[in-house]
Parts: structure tokens; sequence; C-alpha cells
């Protein structure tokens, strides 16, 4: 067997799968349907997660705030308070 013997052969066995397009739309389908779906799936989960991070960004902000405007009451801030109220009192 020759090597055009080879090509007309294969032509031949193949020639039938390139000529048909029967099977056009189920290939791409199922090439596609799993990115698609990946995409979709980005999106949405994509989503919920940029508006946890806003939400947790929200309450350490808000935490922050609030740790900012507390007084602390030790025993050496009390002591001085006292010192400072004695001396006005004098």
């Amino acid at each position: 067997m020759t090597a055009i013997d080879l090509r007309r052969l294969f032509r031949k066995l193949t020639g039938r799968f390139q000529r048909s397009e029967e099977g056009i739309a189920a290939v791409e389908g199922a090439l596609l349907l799993p990115v698609a779906i990946a995409v979709m799936g980005l999106v949405v989960y994509g989503g919920e997660g940029l508006a946890i991070q806003r939400k947790v960004t929200l309450a350490s902000r808000t935490l922050a705030d609030l740790v900012g405007q507390a007084t602390v009451s030790t025993t050496a801030n009390a002591a001085g308070q006292a010192a400072i109220n004695q001396t006005t009192v004098d």
C-alpha cells in the first residue's frame, strides 16, 4: 500500500463524517453548556461574595467606631482622676 492509497482510504472513511451536519448542534451544546454553567455560577456566587465582604467591612468599621468611643476605666485612670479632682477642690 502506498501513501496515496492510504490517503484515499482515510478520505473515504472520514468523508462521511465531514459531510454530515446532523449532530453539530448536539456537539456545540455539549461543548458550550459546561462553560455557560460555570460563568453563571461565577456571576451568582461572585455577587454573594461581594455582598458578604461588604457586610463584614461594615461590621468591622462599626465595631472599631464603638471601641474608639468607649472610655476605659482602669485603676491608674481612676487614681489619676481622683488626684485631679482633689487638686481642683483644694
